[in-house]
């Protein structure tokens, strides 16, 4: 499998989460093994127009061949009563973006180096007959995603508990 792992990810052992415990091992290798489950996900578009990525906490890039799969650690704090009411509070939850038909990806290194840096906006722009998908982090680190195919994204809890969206 050739793939590329922008994030902590390409450093963790068998058995280990990534630092700070952000992400359980069989998560990670869920995530790298492209065995999430994403019959259960909606499109991103969708998930625009319910939630917010603010505050939250960005965790790496997985790219396979033509694909891509953002992990992003939501902040508690923003989801709706709906969502929070399927979490337990102590628990972690983790949305996973799916791009397909990647044709570039960009990451710049901001000037501030925050402990943990959160994300501060979101944005998804078509051109042409493609998508651009910015993603800014305080600190001021930016990760851009330029593709041509489907965005989708499912969320899951610490505890393997798949999130209606």
């Amino acid at each position: 499998m050739s793939a590329t792992v922008a994030s902590a990810a390409a450093n963790t052992l068998p058995g280990d989460t990534l630092p700070g415990d952000a992400l359980p091992n069989w998560l990670c290798q869920q995530w790298v093994l492209g065995t999430l489950p994403w019959a259960e996900a909606i499109p991103y578009s969708e998930f625009c127009d319910r939630y917010t990525l603010c505050d939250s906490q960005w965790l790496g890039l997985f790219q396979q061949t033509d694909s891509a799969v953002a992990c992003i650690r939501w902040d508690l704090l923003w989801l709706p009563d709906a969502l929070f009411n399927q979490v337990d509070q102590a628990d972690a939850v983790y949305v996973f973006l799916k791009f397909d038909q990647v044709l570039g990806l960009a990451v710049t290194n901001g000037s501030e180096s925050p402990e943990t840096p959160t994300i501060v906006q979101v944005e998804l722009e078509p051109v042409d007959d493609q998508q651009v998908l910015l993603l800014e982090e305080s600190g001021g680190r930016s990760t851009t995603v330029v593709f041509a195919g489907a965005a989708s994204c499912v969320a899951i809890a610490a505890h393997n508990q798949i999130i209606q969206l």
